[in-house]
């Protein structure tokens, strides 16, 4: 009979926060980008209007994604028996990996710990505030020997390309210069589209994610119509 595990419920709440912040940091970030280049244009009320509705509208958003989020968190699994590891998400596919299929597992300095497969695919992530987490480590130690890492190299390439993407998108709208609004609007455009094709692509992701990518139409409407503009100009 397997073990199971779940997340605590101050965990969830946490994560739910930090989800919910970062989307609202994009949208505030996209909406006020917006409202600088409106503000040049002819008719600054009616760019006012545009920003307001663009505001609300992402604002409404985010808010119909926080129940959800809550509920995905709350539903987080991990199944351990002799033999195999299960996490389960609603809404998600199982993600499965047996005993002898665990290449790595490392663990990071805020405790969480990322169970490797053989593939890039297959890589489980337990957070550390999961119940019973001493009884949790004890067991996945007799598994495989855990690998202490000093950070973790990917959540600043994540980071680091969100700034980079924030950075061209307001670049792109804070200038009147084409040397500056094509190629930024340009690549800033083409790193969204590939986002959302990775997101849509990528198995693990469940059909709620892939069916919310509409959102990412607001910015990228935005960028195609700035760019236009400064060639027509």
């Amino acid at each position: 009979m397997p073990q199971t595990f779940r997340l605590k419920p101050e965990g969830v709440g946490n994560r739910v926060r930090k989800t919910t912040l970062f989307r609202a940091l994009f949208a505030v970030v996209v909406v006020g980008a917006v409202t600088v280049w409106l503000s040049h244009a002819d008719s600054a009320k009616e760019g006012v209007i545009i920003a307001v509705v663009l505001l609300a509208v992402m604002g409404l958003a985010l808010w119909r994604q926080m129940g959800p989020a809550r509920r995905t968190y709350e539903s987080f699994e991990v199944l351990l028996s002799e033999n195999e590891i299960v996490r389960r998400l609603a809404n998600w596919p199982d993600l499965v990996l047996s005993r002898e299929s665990v290449a790595k597992i490392t663990q990071f300095p805020n405790g969480d710990i990322f169970i490797r497969g053989r593939s890039l695919s297959q890589v489980i992530a337990v957070p550390r505030d999961l119940e019973n987490w001493d009884e949790f480590y004890s067991a996945i130690l007799a598994w495989h020997a855990i690998e202490q890492r000093r950070r973790r190299f990917l959540p600043f390439v994540n980071t680091a390309v969100s700034l980079l993407m924030v950075a061209l998108f307001v670049a792109a709208f804070a200038s009147d210069k084409r040397w500056v609004v094509i190629p930024c609007g340009t690549v800033d455009g083409t790193g969204l589209i590939v986002c959302m094709i990775l997101i849509w692509l990528n198995p693990q992701v469940d059909e709620r994610i892939r069916r919310g990518l509409w959102i990412m139409a607001f910015p990228l409407a935005s960028i195609a119509f700035r760019v236009l503009q400064v060639l027509r100009s």
